[in-house]
């Protein structure tokens, strides 16, 4: 008993659970007591709260990472038009039109962002270092060219920049070489 006592309450400071639990949680039903009542109430919240922790811990890496993939890829889709001249000098004068100073070089330094943070993302190299010029640069254009209207017609970079600022303060998730890296470093 007293064993048992001490398995329950490595598992709720854990939050996890084992075996014995589901038995555990059925002896539990059957005790019709005051005190049976309580535990079996104790039971469920560690045994679904092991489950929350379970899915969180497996899948929630995986989808930030697919999401980090995609965004990549996005990102990729509108930077490379800065190998495309007659394109850029297209935006140049859009910027110019707008009154910013140095409008081609914004232009290419804008798009450059764009195609490397790009890169960075797909690959999940260096994510953090390339995630906050991103957001940057996403809310530079939100508020100078899309004239701050987050919720009408302009939002897309605005939600990307939400995006990029998540992937700064998240890690990157598995399927990354920033992960595969960490894994190789030896503990100090």
């Amino acid at each position: 008993m007293k064993e048992d006592d001490s398995l329950r309450a490595k598992e709720r400071k854990r939050g996890t659970i084992s075996i014995t639990a589901p038995l555990r949680l059925c002896e539990n039903i059957c005790t019709q007591s005051r005190k049976g009542a309580v535990v079996f109430w104790e039971e469920v919240g560690i045994f679904l709260l092991s489950i929350y922790r379970m899915q969180t811990d497996y899948y929630l890496p995986r989808v930030l990472a697919i999401i980090r993939i995609i965004t990549g890829v996005l990102f990729i889709y509108h930077g490379h038009e800065v190998l495309v001249p007659d394109q850029m000098q297209g935006y140049a004068k859009w910027l110019a039109d707008l009154h910013y100073p140095l409008p081609a070089l914004f232009a290419y330094a804008g798009k450059t962002v764009e195609l490397l943070g790009g890169i960075s993302l797909l690959l999940g190299l260096w994510v953090r270092v390339f995630a906050l010029p991103l957001s940057l640069t996403l809310l530079l254009i939100t508020f100078t060219m899309g004239h701050g209207k987050i919720l009408t017609d302009d939002q897309h970079p605005f939600i990307s920049a939400l995006l990029c600022a998540v992937f700064f303060c998240l890690d990157t998730g598995v399927w990354s070489i920033d992960a595969w890296r960490k894994k190789r470093e030896p503990l100090t």
